[in-house]
C-alpha cells in the first residue's frame, strides 16, 4: 500500500506537471495569434522617401521583412548595385 507521504508527493508532481502544461499551452495560445495586416502596395516615391530617411549610400545591407513580391528589393537592386539585399516572406503563395 502507498503511504500518505508518497501519495502526496505523486499528487504534487502530477499537479505541477499539469499546471506547467496548462501554462505553456496558454502562453503559446496568447503569443501565437495571427495578426492581419492589410496589403499596402509600394510606390517609387515612398521607397525613395525611405531611402532618403535612412541616408542610404548604396553599400548597406537591407533586410525586408514581409517583402511580399519584392517590390522594394527590386527597386533597391536597380538603384544601388552594391547593396546586400535579403527578403523574408512568410506567405508561401508569394514564394512561387
Amino acid at each position: 500500500m502507498w503511504s500518505s507521504v508518497a501519495l502526496t508527493i505523486i499528487i504534487s508532481i502530477l499537479w505541477l506537471v499539469g499546471i506547467t502544461y496548462l501554462s505553456l499551452a496558454l502562453f503559446y495560445r496568447l503569443t501565437r495569434k495571427e495578426v492581419f495586416v492589410p496589403f499596402v502596395p509600394s510606390d517609387t516615391k515612398g521607397i525613395e522617401t525611405m531611402c532618403e530617411a535612412a541616408a542610404m549610400q548604396g553599400t548597406e545591407s537591407v533586410i525586408d521583412i514581409g517583402s511580399g513580391w519584392g517590390t522594394i528589393l527590386f527597386f533597391l537592386a536597380t538603384k544601388y548595385k552594391k547593396l546586400q539585399l535579403t527578403g523574408i516572406e512568410l506567405n508561401p503563395l508569394l514564394h512561387l
